[in-house]
């Protein structure tokens, strides 16, 4: 586990074990916890957040682990509020638009539980949703780059299919030893 630096960063608190059955043998699998973020405890301090990354130079997110792969967030979301963000082409600004959650909290809930159970098949544990993360992310990856000759520029190339993350689970800063 420390050979790879996003789990540092993520500071992993404990290992949770869970039994997996593969053609009828059971196997114990091995989740790295991660703990909650300030943000999931304050809509205040998650807004806040939101509003400062929209400013800020670096407009993108780090996932997938132990590996960092560059991603783009186009939503954030907590129970109650939505944020779109809107790159204006021209400028290159960031935009955000705050709309109210339609989901009720029970649809909320079990978004949130898919979400858990798909990062523990991925060996991440979340903890349960609602008391231990309360914040998602829904985000583009990277996924290549091409160079443009007209305007002699490189360029990066983002999925069409978006992934949906717990926030605490996304990195501002790639590790250096991460290419």
């Amino acid at each position: 586990m420390h050979d790879y630096p996003s789990f540092k960063w993520l500071g992993i608190t404990e290992l949770h074990y869970q039994e997996k059955f593969i053609n009828k043998v059971a196997f114990k699998q091995c989740l790295a916890q991660i703990p909650r973020c300030r943000e999931d405890t304050s809509g205040a301090a998650f807004e806040d957040w939101i509003y400062k990354f929209s400013e800020s130079k670096r407009s993108e997110l780090y996932i997938s682990f132990p590996y960092q792969i560059e991603a783009f967030p186009h939503t954030f979301e907590d129970p109650f509020s939505v944020y779109k963000l809107n790159c204006d082409p021209v400028t290159g600004i960031l935009k955000v638009q705050k709309f109210r959650q339609d989901k009720t909290p029970e649809e909320w809930n079990g978004r949130c539980r898919l979400i858990a159970h798909k990062l523990s098949e991925q060996g991440i544990y979340v903890g349960i949703p609602g008391e231990d993360f309360n914040t998602l992310v829904t985000l583009n990856p990277v996924i290549g780059t091409e160079y443009d000759e007209l305007q002699n520029d490189v360029f990066k190339v983002y999925s069409d299919q978006s992934v949906t993350l717990p926030v605490n689970v996304v990195m501002k800063k790639r590790h250096a030893n991460h290419y």
